[in-house]
């Protein structure tokens, strides 16, 4: 597929979409209210919320580093190239980090599916927010994962 076919199709959907959602084919006099429509999304908001959609990928990178110095203090250095771990514990370390950023990773299909339905639904609406705190907390620790010393990336990362 080319990208002119792509942009074509973009421009198109937002064509049809955009009039189904401002109310051209439901026979309304009016269009929807965008005012209203961000005010009862934000309305509900609170800080406890968001710390509360942050918490667990802002834990992740506390492990995730945790990992990082439980390894450099451990060895005494950044371990090789395919250099095996030996130890239960920071085997434990190593698997726990691995297998936590997949399930963060993995969960943005569901916060995906969450911030699409609580969309539609009025009393649920400030949700949605909350899911979009959760998707880019798990793009920040994503990114965060980059931020480590090379030599560790690359045993990480071989």
């Amino acid at each position: 597929m080319e990208t002119k076919q792509i942009i074509l199709g973009i421009v198109t959907a937002v064509f049809v979409f955009g009039a189904y959602f401002i109310g051209l084919f439901q026979g309304q006099r009016h269009p929807i209210r965008w005012g209203e429509f961000f005010r009862s999304m934000t309305g509900s908001l609170t800080w406890r919320g968001v710390a509360w959609a942050v918490a667990l990928p802002a834990s992740w990178i506390l492990l995730y580093y945790a990992f990082i110095a439980h390894v450099w203090f451990s060895l005494g250095r950044w371990p090789r190239f395919g250099e095996t771990l030996n130890g239960w514990l920071i085997s434990f370390h190593d698997e726990a980090t691995r297998h936590l950023i997949g399930a963060l990773v993995a969960s943005l299909f569901v916060a995906a599916v969450i911030f699409t339905g609580c969309l539609f639904l009025r009393r649920w609406r400030h949700v949605s927010i909350y899911a979009v705190c959760y998707g880019a907390a798990v793009g920040l620790a994503s990114c965060a994962l980059f931020l480590a010393p090379h030599a560790f990336l690359n045993w990480l990362l071989d």
